[in-house]
């Protein structure tokens, strides 16, 4: 079925051929500007200009499915649409005796589109393909530019969450940064109930339980439940006798987190991260600072790769039980960069994108080093014969897909675009 948005989107894209235009009237018309999209109440277009016939008209268009749209939207008493000098329809099915005594021409636009357009949209708007683009999508339909402009997109998506965390950190760059990283240390399951533990206490607190081994990930495994009931762990005993003397010194709250096990290898465990994000703040007390300063993924890898869980973990991947095997649980290089794409780099353009001439230059060059991703989502990509060569591209696939491809908004998208204007078939 077509839509009204699809005909919105076929004049402002110019899919319609302005070769041989005539209005109901067999006047000639010529298409010189589409004029600016409205998205708001009012004209579809603004100050659009066109020729009939040798007249020059600027003013505003009105698109719809049928002429008898435009008494049914109620148009013919609104005086923001007097200014319509052109009524656009698919297919003309009533008279308008309003737009034929203020000689508002209309244009009957089903003979001008082309079929095979009409035919992607039908196809593309039913599709339960992974990508619904599927079939007509080339490797280079998605450019450099594509790949830096969709990269740059989702770290302002980013950027707008991290305001929004400084209004309720009063501005505390290292506090916000915390929680940036708890969330990515996370990873996708465990990635807002731990930055929800990381909320559940004051950041003024955090830095005062950093300078005692261990508090910090006490409170980790108190406020996640690990030390509650009957232990039987001589260890465990201990932390909770730690717990509840820090409890009463600092007033923890009094709630419980639980994180997620479920989908994640051992080494991903809840357990495990929040000791090494403890530790990686004992470490690091000025951990903004020192992530701002680095020059590349080297440099992260160096400083990040000699953070380890507790001596607790050795033995253990769960909390009050032993594994076979014993090992220091550390940082992998795979998960370091993990951390830098999602809370290290993210941050350092939230701080720097304001006053900072060559940041977009630097960043791009900085996750140009990284190795892309492989997941699910790149998987899709890669199946069409689109293989990102490092990091940045594989956040930008990750991040059109998830916003475009997942909700169909092929007509939103610069990829669609270039389907619907290209002549191959799906």
């Amino acid at each position: 079925m077509i839509t009204e948005y699809f005909l919105q989107y076929a004049w402002h894209f110019r899919l319609i051929s302005n070769e041989n235009l005539r209005t109901v009237t067999g006047e000639k018309l010529e298409i010189i500007s589409t004029g600016k999209w409205n998205h708001n109440a009012g004209p579809d277009f603004l100050l659009a200009q066109i020729k009939i016939n040798e007249l020059i008209f600027v003013g505003d268009v009105e698109i719809h499915i049928k002429t008898s749209d435009w008494l049914r939207h109620g148009h013919s008493q609104d005086p923001a649409y007097e200014t319509t000098i052109l009524h656009v329809v698919y297919e003309k099915d009533t008279d308008i005796p309003c737009l034929t005594k203020a000689n508002i021409p209309e244009l009957v636009i089903k003979n001008y589109l082309p079929e095979d357009s009409i035919r992607k949209f039908y196809h593309i708007t039913a599709s339960l393909r992974e990508l619904p683009c599927e079939g007509s999508l080339h490797p280079e339909y998605l450019d450099s530019i594509f790949y830096q402009k969709k990269f740059f997109e989702k770290l302002a998506k980013k950027s707008e969450r991290i305001t929004k965390e400084s209004l309720t950190n009063k501005g505390d760059i290292e506090a916000i940064f915390f929680l940036e990283m708890a969330y990515a240390f996370g990873l996708s399951v465990n990635a807002e109930i731990f930055r929800q533990i990381a909320e559940s206490i004051d950041f003024q607190v955090i830095k005062k339980l950093i300078k005692s081994p261990n508090a910090l990930e006490i409170y980790f495994m108190g406020i996640c439940g690990w030390l509650d009931g009957d232990l039987q762990e001589t260890e465990l005993q201990s932390f909770k006798k730690e717990y509840t003397y820090l409890k009463q010194k600092f007033n923890f709250p009094d709630i419980r987190i639980f994180p997620k096990f479920s989908k994640l290898r051992p080494p991903n465990f809840p357990g495990i991260r929040l000791s090494q994000l403890a530790t990686l703040y004992e470490t690091h007390s000025s951990l903004f600072s020192t992530m701002m300063e680095v020059k590349g993924i080297r440099d992260c890898v160096t400083i990040l790769s000699q953070i380890r869980a507790s001596t607790y973990w050795v033995s253990r991947f769960t909390a009050g039980k032993l594994s076979k095997s014993q090992s220091p649980k550390v940082l992998s290089e795979s998960f370091i960069e993990r951390i830098v794409i999602n809370a290290i780099l993210p941050m350092r353009y939230h701080f720097y994108k304001d006053f900072e001439v060559n940041i977009y230059d630097d960043l791009w060059s900085f996750i140009s080093t990284i190795r892309p991703e492989s997941n699910g989502i790149i998987d899709i990509w890669n199946r069409q014969g689109i293989n990102p060569t490092h990091a940045g591209e594989s956040q930008a696939l990750i991040y059109h897909y998830k916003i475009f491809c997942q909700n169909k908004k092929c007509l939103h998208c610069e990829v669609g675009l270039k389907i619907f204007k290209n002549n191959e078939h799906f």
